[in-house]
């Protein structure tokens, strides 16, 4: 029997590639269980042999002097004990697993579960011994069989408790080996595997063998060539984007991240915009110095004469962005639990407090109230008239009237549009700062040892079929540090003249089966897109953005394509376009956010060579 095991053990170095897209698979289910009742089947035969060889010790001893019972029973017993505890192990392995296919986890910490455990062939050599003399000699060389697995899983943090119901990433059971550890992990370590049964020859494996030396490429080929993961910030109630999202996945052989979007009916929508019409109330009625030590210097003098904000100091932003810690909650951060003075300065709470949403505000924010009659907020007033968009520095946007065009009207649909996206921009910000306080190790760096790259979708999009050639051809002309590259910018991208810059230099084989398709393709430094629908950021770059979206006069005061713009075109961010767009938005479902032509949004279509949603 024991021998049966180890031949199939050696048989199957089983390797478990499992994610939520198999989850509900009933191949991994009842595979799942397979394993669970192998763990269980070893422990009962290893269980029955123990009781066996028990009892022919004890009666084997009757006719032993002492000295050989003690020599004869050491050994066995040890061995017997050995036996049982491992096949105990392997059912313990079996049930982990089991228990760990039932969470969508997310986030950062990898667990990953190194054991090792040899089969003894306690049958074998007991059946020995009962052919040797009158005095048992078993033989005590081990014949070992050493089938190998590696449970590894992404388990959810604190500040990634938001994700963690609706959006389950990767998780890995792979080959496991001799230690238990705890490490920190980005993209490449939870990227997307596929169930492994023959083998597959897009990830360069063996059957059932899993290659560490692939994982950089499968990371790359998964992530659109140039990423370590992909997030799609998506409505949960519009599924039929969802549908179109999913083939445009599996036809690429992408693997991504659903975000659930803030829908413009929320509560915090509500708050925000309170707080958005509370920064904007008249400056002349400003008594700074009625204003407490922590909010005086917020307005300079001639802030409140031109009606014009200051950003903070670049070189406490450039600290703060380049920083492995944590940005914690600052800003219009606190805008989630509503709006008493929307410039208050807070210390930095830890981000857990934010993501995992309490019930009651901070205490601070709760008792503190502004003491000055300038800043009166009424959170509830049901007179106040509709919000405009701000532009540039300003702090309020054009007095409203009936005349104002409908896109410098500050709506909720866009507000909840701005949230959605820097619900995103803030994972990817403190992506690895909880846990990791060094430098960069090379798991944190993305192609060619620079820093790791997240792109960001919107769920209307359609993609060129040759998207990767193209995106590689032309990603080594980036410079080492560089924030934002948009993936759209035809020559004239969503209102912008995304080539007015020089294209940056390039180097293309000449021998490249590619050429064709990719020779066209250039990348530009920005010049202001007005689009958000697809973006890639580095780590850097999105605690960059992170720290400008969150600075209170500015937070919220716009469309959040026209505050990307006009940090590009400030300065405030080192931004490349691709052109032509190599991801465009699709003009056939409604938009959430522009109600122009019959629900469609604005009259801007960009166009592709060859899209895979045939746009």
């Amino acid at each position: 029997m024991n021998a049966m095991l180890c031949w199939s053990a050696d048989a199957q170095h089983l390797t478990i590639y499992f994610n939520r897209y198999f989850y509900e698979n009933t191949l991994l289910d009842v595979t799942l269980k397979i394993t669970v009742a192998w763990g269980w089947f070893m422990f009962t035969i290893n269980t029955l042999l123990t009781g066996g060889i028990v009892t022919k010790i004890l009666y084997q001893a009757r006719t032993m002097r002492r000295t050989d019972v003690s020599s004869f029973v050491g050994p066995t017993y040890g061995m017997v004990l050995h036996a049982v505890i491992e096949s105990a192990m392997v059912t313990w392995i079996g049930l982990l697993v089991y228990e760990i296919s039932s969470l969508a986890p997310t986030g950062h910490i990898t667990t990953e579960l190194d054991v090792g455990f040899v089969m003894l062939d306690i049958t074998q050599s007991f059946l020995a011994s009962l052919n040797a003399s009158s005095r048992p000699a078993l033989d005590l060389r081990r014949r070992t069989c050493t089938p190998r697995f590696r449970v590894s899983a992404v388990l959810p943090t604190m500040a990634d408790r938001d994700y963690v119901k609706d959006n389950g990433e990767a998780m890995q059971l792979v080959e496991i080996s001799h230690k238990i550890s705890l490490r920190n992990v980005t993209g490449i370590q939870r990227f997307d595997h596929r169930w492994l049964t023959i083998g597959d020859r897009h990830l360069g494996t063996n059957p059932g063998l899993h290659d560490d030396s692939s994982y950089p490429k499968q990371v790359e080929d998964a992530a659109l060539g140039i990423a370590s993961q992909l997030f799609v910030i998506s409505l949960p109630d519009r599924m039929e984007r969802r549908k179109s999202m999913d083939i445009l996945q599996d036809t690429l052989g992408l693997r991504w991240t659903y975000v659930d979007a803030v829908q413009s009916h929320e509560t915090l929508v509500e708050k925000v915009m309170s707080c958005v019409r509370a920064t904007r109330l008249p400056l002349t009625t400003l008594d700074t110095n009625s204003l407490d030590d922590k909010n005086a210097g917020i307005f300079a003098e001639e802030e409140v004469i031109k009606g014009e904000f200051q950003w903070p100091r670049d070189s406490d932003i450039e600290t703060l962005a380049n920083s492995r810690h944590s940005l914690g909650i600052a800003g219009s951060d606190r805008w989630h639990w509503g709006c008493i003075n929307p410039y208050w300065r807070f210390e930095d709470q830890p981000l857990e407090s934010l993501d995992g949403s309490p019930s009651t505000p901070p205490l601070d924010l709760m008792t503190t109230v502004p003491s000055h009659p300038g800043l009166h907020y009424d959170l509830y007033s049901a007179v106040h008239p509709p919000l405009t968009c701000a532009a540039r520095n300003s702090i309020t946007g054009v007095p409203y009237a009936p005349s104002v065009p409908a896109y410098m009207l500050l709506t909720p649909a866009k507000i909840a549009c701005w949230a959605s996206h820097v619900k995103v921009i803030r994972r990817i910000a403190d992506g690895g700062s909880i846990m990791n306080t060094g430098p960069a190790t090379e798991s944190m760096l993305g192609i060619g040892g620079y820093e790791d790259v997240t792109v960001v979708l919107e769920d209307d999009i359609d993609m060129e079929r040759d998207i990767r050639d193209r995106l590689r051809s032309v990603w080594g002309a980036l410079p080492e540090q560089w924030d934002i590259v948009f993936l759209g910018g035809l020559v004239c991208h969503c209102w912008s003249n995304e080539s007015y810059h020089p294209a940056l230099p390039m180097d293309l084989p000449l021998s490249s089966s590619t050429f064709e398709s990719v020779s066209v393709t250039t990348l530009h430094p920005s010049f202001g897109p007005k689009c958000t629908h697809a973006y890639a950021l580095t780590r850097t770059g999105a605690r960059r953005l992170l720290l400008h979206l969150r600075h209170p006069p500015f937070a919220y005061s716009r469309a959040l394509d026209q505050a990307f713009a006009w940090l590009i075109l400030s300065g405030r961010l080192k931004a490349f376009s691709v052109v032509p767009s190599v991801v465009v938005q699709r003009k056939v479902f409604q938009s959430d956010i522009d109600k122009g032509r019959n629900g469609l949004g604005s009259t801007w279509r960009d166009q592709l060579q060859n899209g895979v949603l045939g746009h």
